[in-house]
């Protein structure tokens, strides 16, 4: 581990003037951060314009991990987890990337340190990321470094793992759960009309954000058209069209718009867990089961519900800010598989639908995602009216 250290240029500076310089120091650090979907020619270019690349699970590859090294400078490889969803947390974090990379090529000291001492060293944790003088004494010994869950984990100084189990400590208690909703409320079927006017066209041509494929979230503009009726929409079998609608967290705007390519065929999904606004996300193929799962999100003071018409089918509260759970991981990952399994049987086909759904409200995410302003083309940087003219010439 010694040479690896050097290699990166391990040198101990116990000072940070304080919490606010700190804070400053990462956030200029990420501006020359880069987690996206990568691949080799990229991985070549941003190193050559001194970013980091980090690598997340859709980038450990066996072609980026042999242009990984033929780089002459790997000090900027970094591996990450980016969002892990707790079934797959069940599995491992950081551990879990370091032996994808493993897995994939990655000699098991450099997949260490591009998960350790790199990332400390490039957000400025200037005590953190090496076994060293002056350093946390955060670490864990294993028989083999290729082999998780590590037989014991050290939390500076203390043991705090064996064999993949949690030894108990003393924890700090929860605070009490907030007072004021994390989503808004009295929502009525009214609100998840597409076309609001006193007399609604009868079709509409729309600006619909369509998926691309069933491995992440990439979307493009689309233009559909939609039979009106009194305002609300009315899909045909096979259409593979899906509301999508958009409440600001403290009720002051809201949007409704139109997803392709889903492959939901009924239901509705809401989440108050929605990057990165975290506004209220509801998506369904009918406006009554739209509401209903809306309304559970409500009445669990924030979560994620499946509704099916009059029924929640599926559902995990996060009480806290409606973003956090105060139950175990494993109960999570439960609820969650939960939520997913109940959409993959109605109809959708993405392999993680949980993720996907969650960042439709990503405005920054390529190419056409929702607000509650309205749908936004993050390549052109402006909003977009969700209908256009009424007919087709």
């Amino acid at each position: 581990m010694t040479d690896v250290l050097e290699s990166e240029g391990v040198r101990h500076d116990p000072t940070l003037a304080n919490l606010d310089a700190s804070v400053s120091f990462v956030q200029r650090a990420m501006v020359v951060m880069d987690h996206t979907l990568t691949f080799p020619e990229k991985i070549q270019e941003q190193v050559s314009k001194g970013l980091a690349v980090m690598l997340q699970t859709k980038s450990i590859t066996a072609e980026n991990v042999d242009a990984v090294a033929a780089l002459p400078d790997r000090s900027r490889i970094i591996l990450i987890t980016d969002d892990i969803e707790p079934p797959l947390l069940e599995q491992g974090h950081l551990s879990r990337m370091v032996q994808m990379a493993i897995n994939a090529g990655m000699p098991p000291l450099e997949a260490l340190a591009a998960a350790t001492v790199r990332p400390a060293r490039h957000l400025g944790l200037r005590d953190l990321g090496a076994i060293a003088p002056g350093y946390h004494a955060d670490f864990m010994v294993m028989d083999d470094l290729t082999t998780y869950p590590p037989g014991e984990v050290f939390v500076q100084g203390h043991l705090a793992a064996t064999n993949g189990n949690i030894i108990a400590s003393d924890c700090p208690e929860l605070p009490p759960l907030p007072e004021y909703p994390a989503v808004p409320g009295s929502l009525t079927i009214e609100d998840f009309r597409l076309v609001v006017s006193e007399d609604p066209p009868e079709e509409v041509i729309f600006n619909a954000a369509a998926l691309q494929n069933d491995r992440n979230s990439l979307t493009i503009l689309e233009k559909v058209q939609i039979v009106i009726d009194s305002g609300y929409a009315v899909f045909s079998e096979g259409d593979d069209l899906v509301l999508t609608a958009i409440f600001a967290r403290n009720g002051s705007s809201h949007m409704v718009g139109v997803l392709k390519g889903t492959g939901l065929t009924g239901g509705a999904f809401a989440s108050s867990l929605s990057h990165d606004s975290h506004n209220l996300l509801v998506v369904g193929r009918d406006v009554q089961s739209m509401h209903r799962a809306a309304q559970a999100v409500y009445d669990m003071g924030g979560g994620v519900a499946v509704g099916h018409r009059e029924e929640v089918v599926a559902s995990l509260p996060l009480p806290y800010f409606g973003l956090l759970s105060d139950e175990a991981v494993p109960q999570v990952a439960r609820d969650l598989s939960a939520i997913e399994d109940r959409l993959r049987a109605s109809g959708m086909r993405h392999q993680r639908p949980f993720l996907l759904l969650s960042v439709i409200g990503l405005s920054v995410s390529p190419y056409v995602k929702f607000t509650d302003k309205g749908i936004v083309d993050t390549e052109r940087r402006c909003l977009l009216p969700a209908w256009e003219k009424a007919s087709i010439s």
